[in-house]
């Protein structure tokens, strides 16, 4: 058993993005380690420490809504797999901006 590949195709879900949020949806990864993927992690780009921050842990579904943004902004992201061994590398990185 290993860690998971990273996660697949991040994208901008248009239907979600709005001023001060946004959706995000990616698909599995190809390899998950020989053991089933237990949830994914989001991460922000944080200017504060020049690295990217959680946002969420635990999220079961290939989807997620980042609420509380700054209208205007953009917004750089990346989603990490999780087993029960641990966490993939960072799938590619995504720049959505809140409008």
């Amino acid at each position: 058993m290993t860690k998971p590949s990273a996660p697949l195709n991040l994208a901008n879900d248009q239907l979600i993005t709005k001023a001060t949020q946004i959706g995000i949806k990616w698909d599995a990864p190809t390899e998950t380690g020989g053991v089933v993927i237990l949830d994914y992690r989001i991460s922000l780009f944080d200017t504060s420490i020049n690295d990217f921050s959680p946002v969420h842990s635990g999220a079961i579904y290939r989807t997620y809504s980042i609420l509380g943004l700054v209208a205007g902004r953009t917004y750089r992201i990346k989603v990490q797999a999780r087993n029960l061994i641990g966490y993939s590398v960072f799938s590619e990185e995504l720049s959505v901006l809140a409008a």
